[in-house]
């Protein structure tokens, strides 16, 4: 894909929006497994 292909692409939505989301995701996923890795270590000997 060249850069004219990518600027075609409608904008339906900002750019934050796009990478809050994204960040957002990834904190939920880096603090279930870090909740879920305490809880095995912790919780389940």
């Amino acid at each position: 894909m060249t850069s004219d292909e990518n600027t075609n692409v409608p904008r339906s939505r900002p750019a934050w929006l796009s990478v809050g989301l994204l960040s957002l995701i990834v904190m939920v996923l880096n603090t279930g497994f870090l909740f879920w890795a305490g809880w095995m270590a912790g919780g389940r000997r």
